[in-house]
């Protein structure tokens, strides 16, 4: 190693150190490590490791450069970008101490590599919510209703409330004794009176559950007056007799 080759990694080292102070790491004379971070995390963290490794013939060739991810995962196209990236960053600056240079552009991308995770993830979310609102507009407009569909959701209905009924009719007739099934079956199946009563004595009151506090009862024996008048005035006149309200002067 050359007294000039050490004079320009001593420098160099010493530049790296006063700027990166924290995230430079020495392994040897010969090599190095940055911690890089993006400039603006943004979503999951993503932390790279750039190791340096100095050749002989370096400022101008490029030293040996290899990146490792400290937190989180690096995809095989963001890998493959990075490195093509820093192999053609390092290209520019030959001739130069330019491992400040490589670290800066590292830190930069690095930047747009979680921007841009945190852009998809926020575009397909976006595209998720969009999905769920057409299903759900989707599932609330329902089919459209067409005469034909109207018939057969009619038809189908219909079936099926006869099938109720009939269900209902049939479990009530096998409640009944043998007796009331065959006067049922001599009247086509209709309940007479008492057995509706029988039945459901709430029949008897039903009328008086549908007065209402203000509503009077009605007296009947005013009606039966009313009408043995009606009839005393209709047998007056077949005799000849007309009932006057009070006595007549001659």
């Amino acid at each position: 190693m050359s007294d000039e080759f050490q004079a320009v990694l001593a420098e160099e080292y010493e530049v790296l150190e006063s700027i990166f102070p924290d995230e430079l790491e020495r392994i040897s004379d010969l090599e190095l490590t940055i911690r890089v971070e993006p400039e603006e995390p943004v979503g999951d963290s993503l932390i790279l490791s750039l190791r340096i490794t100095y050749t002989a013939s370096y400022p101008d060739a490029l030293p040996e450069m290899d990146i490792t991810p400290l937190e989180g995962e690096l995809a095989q196209q963001e890998d493959e970008m990075l490195r093509e990236g820093l192999v053609e960053v390092g290209e520019e600056s030959l001739g130069m101490p330019l491992v400040f240079t490589l670290a800066s552009w590292l830190k930069e991308k690095l930047s747009v590599v979680v921007m841009s995770r945190q852009e998809r993830k926020e575009a397909e979310e976006n595209r998720r919510k969009e999905a769920e609102v057409e299903d759900e507009v989707a599932r609330t407009r329902g089919t459209p209703v067409t005469r034909e569909s109207f018939l057969a959701w009619r038809e189908k209905f219909l079936a099926e409330r006869a099938a109720g009924l009939k269900a209902q009719e049939d479990e009530a007739l096998a409640k009944l004794a043998p007796k009331e099934r065959d006067e049922m079956a001599k009247r086509g199946g209709r309940k007479s009176g008492k057995q509706l009563f029988e039945r459901d004595r709430s029949l008897a009151t039903s009328d008086a559950t549908l007065m209402g506090s203000d509503d009077k009862a009605v007296d009947w024996t005013l009606y039966e007056r009313m009408r043995a008048a009606e009839q005393d005035e209709e047998d007056g006149e077949q005799e000849g007799i007309k009932w006057t309200d009070g006595d007549e002067s001659d």
